[in-house]
């Protein structure tokens, strides 16, 4: 399913405009929305589709799209608008439907620019192809939960683990008795370590990583060094690391899942960056 998805942002980082729709569709199922697009004029134009308009946050999906669309970085894109309606199978052409009567056929329109493509959208091997068909299905969204339910379990008992080795460590040492201690030597007994209890919330989690991915991006667009790429690929790796570890019960997980397949890409082209810098 993974490699399925990254030949699917290959595709769209050529440019395929059906790609594109697709990449968007799978990462905003969970907002109930559907995409069509066209690309017209050097702009492309995008249609949000959702049977309620509550579905159709201008500010969610605006930032949404922008930030998938910046990622993935499609060749010969810069310019994009958005626009909104409440779902009508009946009107398929529905560009020219809008440009006759915006005001009767939209919710919204926003018109955006994406900002200067990574250094590493250019980098080769991105091989042009028909769709591929990732559409997430419930199915998978129910595994992809279950799975993580396990991954924290498994990493909730390791920490047990190791809580309570420690704190039996720490017993042994002041139970042992005095007579097993030097006469010659004075020891003071140290009180326990105390273990931290903060930890970071799901938001704290998704915005912590969202900034580690930005500031990679832009690190990347200046790094020419095998060490600044390392740096990099690092940061895309620490990214992706917290955008796993919001649980599932987080209003935007399905999001965060997504993110990680991005992040996880990006670093991955990082390192063959650093690899041909040396």
């Amino acid at each position: 399913m993974m490699d399925a998805i990254n030949d699917l942002i290959k595709q769209a980082h050529q440019g395929s405009v059906v790609a594109i729709v697709e990449v968007l569709n799978y990462y905003l199922a969970e907002s109930q929305v559907i995409i069509r697009a066209v690309f017209v004029g050097g702009i492309l134009q995008l249609l949000c589709e959702g049977k309620k308009a509550e579905y159709l946050d201008k500010s969610y999906l605006v930032r949404e799209i922008k930030e998938v669309l910046e990622t993935i970085a499609p060749r010969k894109i810069r310019r994009v608008s958005i626009h909104s309606r409440v779902f009508n199978q009946h009107q398929l052409l529905w560009l020219e439907d809008i440009l006759e009567s915006p005001d009767s056929e939209l919710l919204w329109s926003e018109n955006i620019t994406l900002k200067k493509p990574h250094i590493w959208a250019g980098l080769p091997g991105y091989p042009s192809g028909g769709l591929i068909d990732s559409y997430p299905s419930q199915e998978l969204v129910e595994k992809q939960q279950v799975n993580r339910g396990i991954l924290i379990a498994i990493i909730s008992i390791i920490v047990l683990l190791i809580v309570g080795g420690f704190a039996v460590y720490q017993w042994l040492i002041l139970a042992v008795p005095q007579w097993f201690k030097s006469d010659s030597t004075s020891v003071t007994p140290t009180p326990n370590p105390t273990i931290s209890d903060d930890v970071l919330s799901d938001e704290e989690l998704f915005k912590q990583a969202v900034q580690l991915a930005e500031n990679a991006a832009a690190l990347g667009k200046d790094a020419m060094t095998e060490s600044e790429w390392l740096e990099i690929a690092d940061k895309w790796r620490a990214a992706a690391d917290l955008m796993e570890a919001v649980s599932p019960s987080y209003p935007r997980y399905a999001t965060a899942q997504n993110r990680v397949a991005l992040y996880r890409r990006n670093q991955e082209i990082a390192l063959s960056e650093a690899r041909s810098s040396r």
